[in-house]
């Protein structure tokens, strides 16, 4: 079976102007607003992702099998989820930032794809960390390179604004998730 990140990467291969990362964040983005998703989040989806919707439905099941298998990552009682990102050696610490910003950038876009109303209804602290990842993806956005980071930590900055990102994507995910059974299905409160 495939990773979530595998999927997505395999996904992003069929659209031209998403790379995985991208695509993977706003998979991320759309659990972690709600699981289930809320009716209608793919078309939302591929218009913000702005892919052609035939195309898009050619993909769907291979979407909703990378979608459940980025669920049951961010369910895992492990926490090793993971937000996708290569640690390959060979790949440039500007590439790096780069794939964080689409990702975060993927990320919130999938949040508002999800059309749960989450933003209205998130707590405070849900808030907050939506609000931390836009100032992040912006920051990211704006073009830091990697003199930014500095010579001595550029590395581990990167790892700690990765890790960030991963720890509030579980957090989103726990806080709007409806609780799921042993097979990973929601469960219906009475």
């Amino acid at each position: 079976m495939q990773s979530h990140q595998e999927l997505a990467e395999s996904i992003a291969h069929y659209l031209p102007e998403t790379n995985a990362a991208h695509l993977h964040g706003a998979l991320v983005g759309i659990a972690s607003a709600k699981w289930p998703p809320a009716d209608g989040w793919a078309m939302r989806l591929s218009e913000i992702l702005e892919v052609d919707p035939d195309l898009f439905d050619s993909l769907r099941a291979d979407i909703d099998e990378a979608l459940g298998a980025v669920a049951d990552a961010l369910a895992d009682s492990e926490l090793s989820f993971e937000i996708g990102l290569d640690d390959d050696d060979e790949i440039s610490l500007d590439e790096r930032i780069d794939r964080l910003s689409r990702w975060s950038d993927g990320f919130l876009l999938g949040y508002s794809a999800a059309g749960s109303g989450a933003e209205e209804t998130d707590s405070e602290e849900a808030a907050e960390l939506l609000e931390d990842l836009v100032r992040i993806r912006e920051t990211l956005e704006d073009g830091i390179s990697s003199e930014e980071f500095g010579s001595d930590g550029d590395e581990d900055d990167l790892e700690h604004i990765a890790e960030f990102l991963r720890v509030a994507a579980i957090s989103l995910f726990l806080e709007n998730a409806e609780p799921l059974d042993d097979d990973g299905d929601a469960q219906i409160l009475h």
